[in-house]
């Protein structure tokens, strides 16, 4: 019965629009107080759940995108993935056939 009404509250959050990591957050929250557990102890386990290796892993990825873009390969890599998305062929698709 525990499953049921936390599978059944993350439903009825997706159905009404709720943004997924909300709903799975206010889900998770219901089934807590559904099996009793002190609200205090539920967010202590929430915030536990964010390290400090994880936050820094945002201005790492802000960083590496900087980088790629002022030396010039993230122009090469959307130059190289545009053969992709367009109904060519990608421009090393014909090279790999002929050598393999």
């Amino acid at each position: 019965m525990d499953i049921a009404v936390l599978l059944l509250s993350m439903c009825l959050f997706f159905a009404i629009g709720m943004p997924i990591a909300y709903a799975l957050a206010l889900s998770a929250l219901v089934g807590a107080l559904w099996i009793d557990l002190p609200v205090g102890a539920v967010m202590q386990q929430f915030a536990s759940g964010v390290g400090k290796v994880s936050m820094l892993t945002i201005p790492f990825f802000v960083l590496a995108g900087a980088i790629m873009a002022e030396g010039g390969m993230a122009a090469a890599l959307a130059t190289e993935m545009s053969g992709y998305v367009a109904p060519s062929p990608p421009p090393g698709s014909c090279r790999l056939c002929v050598t393999s």
